[in-house]
């Protein structure tokens, strides 16, 4: 536990490992105990880091609880222990009764919120919350658009409506997949920057899933450092 914890009170250790110690089966039981996990675990663990960007999460109810907040919750209480994405869905079925087949919280919770998750990027099938602090690397303003979609239709424009790395066209298939059609999105020059007129260049959907936050480009789309 103290491997993985970064926090260093020991109060707050001791609530945790209380905690994560209860063995709660029945479905009102078990909303109170992440409700418990949420102010007692949760609460004191943001004020620490806050400051540095994380998205704050919606507190449960004994009535209800979003994926989003199930999804962190849970992965609190297993802290430290890889989970699968069937995994948690299960669980968060079974304790709402709310069937879903696309659940997708738990992936935005590291690279958009900014909490300590390691995931199939990070070479595990799963995902597994490595502390209570912030992820390494993490920019909290980065996903922040300056940019209005008059203004991307003339980016897009300059470049023959192509994506900069890989010369596709927008509307048309893809080079190397016939069956997917080019879609261009907002990619970052600089990823460590948000997205301005000066900041920005267009990519299609396989470039930016690709190259994600690791490069940055100049104005021709070519790779010119890590970022």
């Amino acid at each position: 536990m103290k491997k993985i914890i970064k926090i260093g009170e020991e109060d707050l250790l001791k609530i945790i490992k209380k905690i994560l110690k209860e063995q709660v089966d029945n479905p009102t039981d078990l909303l109170k105990h992440y409700i418990r996990i949420y102010d007692e675990i949760y609460l004191p663990a943001l004020k620490n880091f806050e400051h540095h960007g994380l998205k704050k999460i919606q507190r449960p109810t004994s009535t209800y609880i979003s994926q989003k907040t199930f999804a962190l919750l849970y992965l609190i209480d297993n802290i430290g222990r890889v989970v699968s994405k069937e995994e948690i869905t299960k669980e968060y079925i079974k304790l709402t009764n709310k069937h879903t087949n696309d659940f997708q919280s738990v992936r935005h919770l590291g690279s958009q919120d900014g909490y300590d998750i390691t995931n199939n990027r990070g070479g595990i099938n799963g995902y597994r919350l490595n502390s209570l602090g912030v992820r390494g690397g993490f920019i909290p303003d980065r996903r922040r658009v300056e940019i209005s979609n008059d203004d991307w239709i003339d980016i897009k424009n300059e470049y023959d409506n192509r994506c900069a790395t890989c010369g596709d066209e927008e509307g048309k298939p893809q080079r190397y997949d016939k069956t997917t059609i080019c879609t261009l999105q907002m990619g970052h020059m600089n990823p460590k920057k948000p997205l301005t007129l000066d900041n920005v260049i267009p990519h299609c959907a396989i470039c930016n899933s690709v190259y994600k936050d690791k490069f940055r480009f100049n104005k021709y789309g070519r790779v010119i450092g890590t970022a």
